[in-house]
């Protein structure tokens, strides 16, 4: 399979993919109320989950893929997980977590997890030093050459912009409204979701 059909691939499958899941995400939080119930501290989580993962795409699109840049996007993917565990491991002690967020949460976990390995495919070249002896791998960074279209770099940014960090930053603009307005910090009169 050619380097060009799975970029293609991650671009208008897996990246859309993500950011449905994202969106459909926040849905499921605003239903749960997050703002009167886990508040701003599980939504900061949430953004730092979108910004660890959002590191990593920005390296797809500006840098070349090599070694050092597979491992930089697997050090992010791990502390993506390590958030994902404590942020999990707080909201279910002060909110409900059902079946619709928790197959939700299935789709943002594993879907950087499957962009990575469409990426070791692609670049397998690069990737197969660091397991196998012979040459040693790039551990450089460089400017794709020749560089994504601009319109696929904007298209991508934007839409991480609008319906990536969009429905983020209005939950924690909800949970400091709340949190501003219990006068307590907004911890001390939460209630836990159905």
């Amino acid at each position: 399979m050619s380097p060009e059909l799975l970029q293609s691939f991650l671009l208008f499958f897996v990246l859309p993919l993500w950011i449905v899941g994202g969106i459909a995400d926040a849905i499921c939080r605003r239903r749960s109320d997050i703002a009167h119930t886990a508040g701003t501290k599980e939504s900061l989580m949430h953004f730092a989950q979108l910004l660890e993962m959002g590191f990593a795409v920005l390296l797809a699109l500006f840098l070349r893929i090599n070694a050092l840049v597979i491992l930089i996007m697997f050090a992010m993917w791990v502390l993506h997980q390590v958030t994902t565990y404590w942020d999990l491991k707080y909201a279910s002690r002060t909110r409900g977590i059902g079946p619709t967020e928790q197959m939700v949460h299935s789709v943002l976990e594993m879907t950087p997890l499957f962009a990575l390995a469409v990426i070791c495919i692609a670049h397998r070249d690069e990737l197969l030093p660091l397991v196998a002896s012979g040459r040693m791998p790039a551990f450089s960074f460089a400017w794709k050459d020749p560089p994504l279209p601009a319109s696929t770099i904007a298209g991508v940014i934007c839409a991480f912009a609008v319906l990536g960090a969009g429905p983020y930053l209005l939950e924690i603009a909800a949970c400091l409204r709340v949190s501003r307005d219990s006068g307590k910090g907004g911890t001390a009169e939460r209630r836990r979701a159905p």
